[in-house]
Order: C-alpha cells, then sequence, then structure tokens
C-alpha cells in the first residue's frame, strides 16, 4: 500500500509527478505498490521477462554482468530517486533483461507494472 508518507517522498524525489494530470495520477497510485527488499537480495536475472518497474525511494542496487571467466562486472548503480534503465528499455521493447541486478542495501521504492496502466 502506498502511504501519503510515500508519495510525499515520491514526489520530492520524482517530481514528474506534480506536473501530470490528475487522472494519471490517480492511476498511478492506484496501481503502484510500495516495496522494501532487504540488501543482498536478487532482483533480476539474465533474461527474464521485465514485469514491473521499480522507482527507487531510497537504497542502492547494482546492475551486473557475468564475464566468461564468472567474474561480476558492475554496470551501473541505481539509487534513491532514479530507476533502472535496462528495465525500462526491457519493457518498452517487451525483451529479456540482459544482465543481473541485486540490492547493495536494502532498497525501498514503488513498484508499478506498465500492463496494469493500459
Amino acid at each position: 500500500m502506498v502511504t501519503a508518507e510515500h508519495r510525499a517522498e515520491f514526489e520530492k524525489l520524482f517530481p514528474f509527478i506534480k506536473q501530470a494530470s490528475a487522472e494519471f495520477v490517480k492511476l498511478f497510485y492506484a496501481q503502484a505498490q510500495y516495496v522494501q527488499v532487504p540488501a543482498g537480495e536478487s532482483i533480476c536475472y539474465e533474461g527474464q521477462l521485465c514485469s514491473h518497474l521499480v522507482m527507487v525511494l531510497e537504497g542502492v542496487g547494482r546492475v551486473y554482468k557475468l564475464s566468461s571467466s564468472g567474474r561480476e562486472i558492475t554496470l551501473y548503480r541505481v539509487y534513491g530517486g532514479e530507476s533502472c534503465v535496462l528495465t525500462a528499455s526491457c519493457i518498452m521493447n517487451q525483451g529479456t533483461f540482459r544482465a543481473m541486478a541485486t540490492t547493495e542495501s536494502e532498497v525501498r521504492g514503488l513498484i508499478i507494472s506498465p500492463k496494469k496502466c493500459t
């Protein structure tokens, strides 16, 4: 459930929502869910379909690839006020996630499924 406190925090970090139509805002918050993911959790696996986008309020997620030798190569990190560009691309192209993602710290955010917004 998205509380008034979560909404206020979201609106500070993602100012686009203040400029959106009242209809969009109502639909967005009706479909959004608040999530807390503990540190060290896998979020996405390579080849997985992307069904939702997390808009991070607080915490750090890491997106990485595995080299042929098994070493982890960090591509980028996602911080509060951001969302994963690879996930967004995956959703828009209806493709699969091309990396791995994990939480480096507890991550709090709003999760939205684009399929619920159509």
